[in-house]
């Protein structure tokens, strides 16, 4: 009797891992499980500044840490007197910093960080495009020629969110609108007046700009109508434009599903746009459609349990200078930089934090 009970128990016990074996292979939920990665403690960890690229290097802070990334490695980093909260790329590196009486503008000089003179107290953001600098203050931008700060626009209570250049026009992109310059001074009534933008960036000489309801805009058209949007989230400003093989996509951040629900949760990371030869389709999610940023051996399971469950606040694709293999790393908003590499732990490409 009691071997027959112990033969009994020992059946059901095979027979219930045989369905869980079964049901993994199977059931949505087992598979996204699978497919789980162990997120690794990020060298640059925080909440990190934007990236940005000068000579043959890429550099983002955190804290009152620059670090810098060329040729597949990371230098020791360089600490600064105050806290770093954005970094430009112009004629030299610029850093924005929070001193103990206010806002810092700082310079890079022959290898030392110089306090840049005269500069607004009231800067609230930086930005550099072809080789020139604008700045944000709470009523105006600026520009620095690296010898003296002109106004060159009154903008309110707009913020500037970014700038870009389409090899003849400076655009400047703000909380209520896109503004042009010819750096005598700003067009009198930005393009699309009364959109809240987050996000500028180039390519091939179209200029796109997305809205923080995730309206995607472009200089053809004049900002004056949406191309296409990923509806129900919110753009973090994150954009950028990512080169694979014969294909351009164009990337951008998003955060907080507005209507999360038990099967869709909250969704975070980045979104796909093909805009290839000019063309523009839909946004999708990395491995959803094609192209894609991620390798034909990674997903989307594997995507949305990376980087997916993470706001994005800024994206990059390494040029050839900076890295012959042209990586894609990413900001997180609060669990530091992060990476798009081939993982030695099980030899697969997935985003992970940097290391």
């Amino acid at each position: 009797m009691v071997g027959n009970m112990k033969k009994q128990i020992i059946f059901a016990f095979i027979l219930v891992i045989a369905i869980l074996s079964f049901s993994s292979c199977n059931d949505p939920v087992f598979y996204a499980i699978s497919m789980d990665e162990k997120i690794l403690d990020p060298r640059i960890n925080g909440s990190p500044t934007n990236f940005v690229e000068f000579g043959t290097a890429l550099y983002v802070a955190t804290g009152r840490n620059l670090f810098s990334y060329s040729g597949n490695s990371w230098s020791a980093p360089t600490r600064l007197d105050n806290r770093i909260l954005q970094l430009a790329a112009a004629n030299t590196l610029y850093a924005l910093c929070e001193g103990s009486s206010g806002m810092v503008l700082q310079y890079l000089d022959s290898g030392t960080w110089k306090n840049v003179p005269s500069a607004p107290s009231n800067i609230q953001s930086i930005h550099g495009t072809d080789n020139q600098l604008f700045l944000g203050t709470s009523t105006a931008v600026f520009h620095f020629n690296g010898g003296s700060f002109t106004n060159i626009g009154n903008i309110g209570s707009r913020r500037l969110n970014g700038a870009a250049y389409n090899g003849t026009t400076y655009y400047l992109c703000t909380t209520g609108g896109i503004y042009t310059t010819d750096l005598s001074s700003l067009s009198a009534t930005p393009f699309g007046d009364g959109v809240f933008f987050m996000g500028i960036t180039e390519h091939s000489g179209e200029v796109y700009a997305i809205a923080r309801n995730t309206n995607l805009y472009r200089s053809t058209g004049n900002f004056s109508t949406s191309i296409a949007n990923f509806g129900d989230r919110l753009a973090t400003g994150a954009l950028a434009v990512c080169v694979i093989g014969s294909n351009t996509i164009l990337l951008a951040g998003r955060q907080e599903h507005l209507t999360a629900s038990v099967s869709s949760g909250y969704t975070y990371g980045y979104m796909e746009l093909n805009i290839t030869g000019g063309t523009i389709g839909s946004f999708h999610e990395p491995g959803v459609g094609t192209p894609t940023t991620l390798h034909s051996s990674d997903n989307n399971e594997r995507y949305k349990s990376t980087i997916g469950k993470v706001p994005v606040n800024h994206i990059i694709q390494t040029s050839v200078a900076v890295d012959a293999n042209r990586v894609l790393f990413a900001v997180t908003q609060r669990n530091g930089v992060w990476s798009y590499r081939i993982r030695p732990r099980n030899n697969q490409w997935q985003w992970n934090a940097e290391t």
